[in-house]
């Protein structure tokens, strides 16, 4: 076996061919004004099968809600969904939902996890499916795992999104500890999120679902986050308990932040599974392998990689926060994470070993001067990004933009771009 440093050193020779478009806003608000509220956490995004069109899911609530849309009267809109069918160009706005939190949990009227198809279904242009759950439902020990969960059958038909089934699932095998009483939050019930942006289909076409919240026998009596894995063989109908990543010495070497969280996974060339997830913001992303389709993991590790050379901006380090990785129809791999900032990855060799990284902040003051983002207009993000691929090679990447440094300031923006990888 190669030593690391030769092995990284033939990773850091290969350079991707990236361009970043001009981007698109989707929207905006003013917090201060009495019909503004929220617009940020534009965490979900899903490629509907229809080249071009995109579905976009945006926060219109404070972050954990609260801050509406007209709060509190009948028109109150704390989320909503835009579809794209032009490649990002132009948005409109398909769905407004009364009452939600933080887009990063996908809730019953929100758009939901996409769950890929099998590789050789024929489905007609514009059907797609998701799962949705009990939003930010902790009451009871599971969390979301305990409440009832729908597999949700969408269909695009060029200018809306049409809900047309939506089927019950199942979660089985779910360990005692994931229902038990957590140390987090000063002690309560253990529980677990909604899943995560990121179902993948596997090697041998089963799903793996990726989810993240508190265990009775996580670090410290689940004083921090254990992420956790669920299988369904049968096309995301019954769920079972497939394997977990919890915190380990070599994270709390470095500084374990919040635990395990916000898991993203895409399926490798080669059959494995990778997971990437958060510590925490200002902390370095940390990856995990599979070779056996999600029941067992290599030991996590911290993601290395360096600047593009001749790119605009700083993104020294593979930050995280609500990671997004997609594996795109040439084989290329890339990585949407951030705080600080967001950067846009790729993996010269497609494996996640090693990423280059484009300073997402720096291309969009590039392309779009008349609306900068750097630290002397005291501008920031939420870091929270979604991800899709809108053609062949091309993805669409969807961030926002705060009118003050970090997550404050009245205005939030929204904007889209196109990012071509070969």
């Amino acid at each position: 076996m190669w030593p690391l440093s030769v092995f990284l050193a033939t990773q850091k020779d290969a350079v991707p061919s990236v361009s970043f478009g001009v981007p698109t806003l989707l929207g905006s608000s003013n917090a201060s004004h009495v019909d503004g509220s929220a617009f940020w956490f534009p965490s979900i995004s899903i490629a509907t099968g229809i080249t071009g069109h995109v579905a976009q899911h945006i926060t219109r609530s404070g972050d954990g809600g609260g801050g509406c849309q007209f709060n509190g009267t009948p028109r109150q809109v704390c989320e909503q969904i835009m579809l794209t069918v032009d490649g990002g160009l132009t948005y409109t706005v398909t769905k407004k939902v009364q009452n939600g939190t933080s887009g990063n949990f996908n809730g019953f009227g929100d758009l939901g996890s996409w769950v890929p198809p099998r590789k050789a279904a024929r489905l007609p242009p514009g059907e797609f499916q998701a799962i949705v759950g009990c939003n930010n439902c902790f009451s009871k020990g599971g969390g979301s795992l305990v409440e009832p969960a729908y597999l949700q059958t969408w269909v695009d038909n060029g200018s809306s999104l049409v809900l047309t089934n939506s089927v019950r699932i199942v979660y089985r095998d779910t360990p005692a500890a994931f229902r038990g009483t957590c140390a987090y939050d000063g002690g309560g019930p253990c529980g677990f999120s909604t899943p995560d942006q990121s179902i993948v289909r596997m090697s041998d076409s089963s799903l793996l679902m990726a989810l993240y919240g508190h265990a009775a026998d996580g670090y410290k009596n689940g004083s921090l986050y254990t992420t956790a894995f669920y299988s369904s063989s049968d096309d995301g109908l019954t769920w079972r308990y497939a394997s977990r990543i919890d915190v380990t010495p070599a994270m709390l070497t470095g500084g374990a932040g919040e635990g395990p969280c916000e898991p993203t996974m895409a399926t490798l060339a080669d059959g494995r599974v990778l997971a990437a997830f958060r510590l925490e913001g200002y902390l370095p992303l940390w990856l995990a392998y599979s070779s056996d389709n999600g029941r067992t993991w290599g030991e996590p590790f911290p993601a290395v990689g360096k600047q593009a050379a001749g790119s605009p901006g700083t993104v020294g380090s593979v930050y995280a926060v609500w990671p997004q990785l997609l594996l795109l129809s040439n084989g290329a791999l890339v990585l949407a994470s951030g705080r600080p900032g967001i950067g846009f990855w790729v993996s010269p060799n497609a494996d996640g070993a090693y990423w280059i990284g484009f300073d997402v902040e720096a291309e969009h003051s590039r392309h779009l001067p008349s609306d900068p983002w750097d630290m002397a207009h005291g501008t920031g993000t939420t870091s929270y990004t979604g991800i899709a691929e809108v053609e062949p090679g091309v993805v669409l990447l969807a961030y926002d933009k705060t009118s003050g440094t970090g997550r404050s300031g009245a205005v939030q923006k929204v904007y889209s771009v196109r990012i071509a990888v070969r």
